[in-house]
């Protein structure tokens, strides 16, 4: 599968360790090229200064790079990377209006999601979710039985798992 993953976390700036596990994982799911498109499109130090921010036009920004990431042609799969917690206040709700819309988009565009593990954990938490499933495993190494390809879920943004890589690949399906 030549083509982008397209991984999508909360607020600017992306780390090296994040940039990192995105590319390892961007090999693992087949695809030659990686881009991070975040939710929110400025810049923060952490995704916690979101819950003191002002509300501002970062999220409909974000709405117009996820959408030219996703119907690029070439776009062959979709990490989710926002992770876990939602911000507070009247971000909460953007944030949540957002994920029902980027829900809905994935539906239209045919995208099934990829998470490492069952949610759509920030890439910096992955070797906590590594090391819980079996400990003394790098992210990577344990990447075939972790990583699950999802289908949309509720309109709340919820994803309900379907298929680890390793079953995708045994079941003999192409391009993995």
């Amino acid at each position: 599968m030549v083509g982008w993953l397209q991984c999508f976390i909360v607020v600017r700036p992306s780390g090296s360790i994040t940039r990192a596990r995105v590319e390892g994982i961007s090999v693992e799911l087949g695809c030659d090229s990686f881009e991070i498109v975040n939710l929110y499109a400025a810049e923060l130090p952490t995704s916690r200064s979101l819950d003191t921010e002002p509300l501002s036009l970062a999220w409909a920004e974000g709405r117009r790079e996820i959408e030219q990431a996703v119907r690029k042609a070439d776009t062959k799969a979709v990490l989710l990377g926002y992770g876990v917690g939602s911000p507070a206040g009247l971000q909460r709700t953007c944030y949540r209006e957002q994920l029902r819309w980027l829900t809905k988009l994935l539906v239209s565009s045919g995208h099934a999601p990829w998470t490492y593990g069952d949610r759509p954990s920030h890439p910096s938490r992955w070797q906590r979710i590594a090391h819980r499933y079996r400990p003394g495993n790098s992210v990577y190494d344990l990447a075939p039985e972790i990583l699950r390809q999802h289908e949309a879920g509720s309109p709340s943004g919820s994803w309900q798992g379907r298929d680890s890589v390793a079953r995708v690949r045994a079941s003999g399906v192409s391009g993995i």
